[in-house]
């Protein structure tokens, strides 16, 4: 909750009732909406200029820090106030970028259009962009790299973002060589596929790194030559990759790591040690001219396990894909309901954000899973959106709430909730539990919704799963 205090000061202040929070959010906070301008301004004339001015304080980041100041201007609108000894605002936080600002992080989700990829420039004067770097965390509220895209394209490609109905999914070795089929279909430079250059398997780095220097430079038109290594790793660490026991690999830049954080960004460094392992996938090259090739950076994504190549965006999406397992197990036992589970990777919208300036703005609109029903049980709903709520932040679930609408109109399809907060009066067992039978229900359908609590409330009682 935002609140109001004398211009300079960190200390004290009054909060500001709900309603004038949530007028602010609106109308300059990174989803405003046009509409609610003139709310916000009101907002802003009504504390502007009381007693010596005021400011307005963010508690987006961690108690014991100096908030971070949004300054009134001009009794109209805010601006953020980051000159030091100021922070900026969390990263997830509403005040931490402008609406265009979150367009352009929106349109960076949608599904990239054909062409080369371009992952490099030409060479450098230096290289001193490439310095190791401890692991940038990355989410939804970023704009997504370009390795990552070509990730999420390869997974997809590959069809290692769907657990078939029958629930049995490919080895190891298969989902490489499915990810090496998959990079035909994707260029590194006009007429140059990214499976020339490709590299799956760790102990052939070397060769593979040999392989790069003496490319020849005309195959790689308005770049230079670079490669794509693939692997799972078991951690990261400041300019490492660990990829065994015994094995790192050293990278010369960055290193971005997905994880989902809540909705003021607090990320702590217990949660991010349950996200591995990860699919990495990282760009190769000399970064000068002349210095010997080496891996530039690097982008991990959790996986499900180092057996199993699907990708998830948290530790908690992995409990949730447990229980959808579970159903699909015991739908096809039971019900003869085949049930394929999806994990989509791009913007379910399909809108142009920049296209449409004036709109407002809006999170990427991805749901976790996607699951998809065949058979004559199945006689609620076809296709299912599930969604992990892994944080009881306020401002997290209001902009899931709003994600939810969205992505449920957009796909024709309800949406169901797995919940790891609520209800608060039960235990996390008890809520997989409620998750499941609601899963089901919707997909096997009920004559009314009287009849559906009351069959929820049956299954409950009996207390473990199927």
């Amino acid at each position: 909750m935002l609140k109001v205090c004398r211009k300079g000061e960190a200390d004290g202040g009054q909060a500001l009732s709900a309603e004038e929070d949530l007028a602010l959010r609106l109308a300059f906070g990174r989803f405003a909406k046009p509409e609610a301008r003139a709310a916000g301004a009101a907002v802003v004339r009504q504390h502007q200029h009381l007693g010596f001015g005021n400011w307005f304080l963010c508690d987006c980041l961690e108690s014991g820090c100096r908030p971070p100041a949004l300054i009134p201007v001009l009794e109209s609108y805010i601006r953020r106030h980051t000159d030091p000894p100021w922070p900026q605002h969390a990263d997830g936080c509403d005040f931490h970028r402008d609406p265009d600002e979150q367009r352009a992080i929106t349109s960076s989700y949608a599904r990239p259009a054909s062409g080369p990829l371009r992952l490099l420039r030409g060479f450098p004067s230096d290289d001193d962009d490439y310095g190791p770097n401890p692991p940038i965390p990355r989410c939804y509220s970023q704009r997504r790299e370009a390795l990552a895209t070509l990730l999420m394209q390869l997974i997809e490609q590959a069809g290692l973002n769907r657990i078939p109905a029958d629930g049995k999914g490919p080895d190891l070795g298969e989902q490489y060589r499915r990810l090496r089929a998959a990079a035909h279909a994707f260029e590194l430079a006009k007429d140059l596929p990214v499976a020339a250059y490709l590299c799956t398997y760790p102990p052939a780095l070397p060769a593979f790194f040999e392989r790069i220097a003496a490319a020849p430079p005309a195959r790689f038109k308005r770049t230079r030559p670079h490669g794509i290594f693939l692997a799972v790793a078991s951690g990261v660490g400041h300019g490492q990759l660990v990829l065994g026991p015994n094995d790192s690999l050293s990278v010369r830049g960055r290193i971005s790591v997905f994880g989902e954080r809540d909705g003021h960004g607090r990320d702590r460094s217990a949660d991010r040690t349950v996200r591995a392992p990860y699919l990495v996938i990282c760009l190769v090259g000399r970064p000068s001219a002349d210095r010997p090739v080496a891996v530039l950076r690097a982008y991990a994504h959790p996986c499900i396990s180092v057996s199993n190549l699907m990708l998830v965006d948290s530790n908690l999406e992995r409990r949730t894909l447990d229980e959808l397992r579970r159903l699909q197990r015991w739908l096809c036992a039971n019900k003869g309901v085949r049930l394929e589970i999806e994990k989509p990777h791009f913007d379910i919208a399909g809108e142009d954000a920049a296209a449409a300036p004036a709109t407002a703005p809006r999170e990427p609109c991805i749901p976790d899973f996607i699951v998809r029903a065949e058979g004559d049980a199945a006689r609620g709903a076809r296709t299912v959106l599930v969604e992990t709520m892994g944080y009881a932040d306020e401002i997290y679930r209001s902009r899931k709430h709003v994600m939810h609408d969205l992505m449920g109109q957009v796909a024709r399809a309800p949406v169901v909730l797995h919940d790891f907060h609520f209800p608060d009066d039960r235990t996390q067992t008890a809520r997989d539990r409620l998750f499941w039978l609601q899963a089901r229900w919707t997909i096997t359908g009920t004559d009314s919704e009287a009849d559906y609590a009351t069959k929820v409330r049956a299954q409950e009682q009996q207390g473990a799963h199927p």
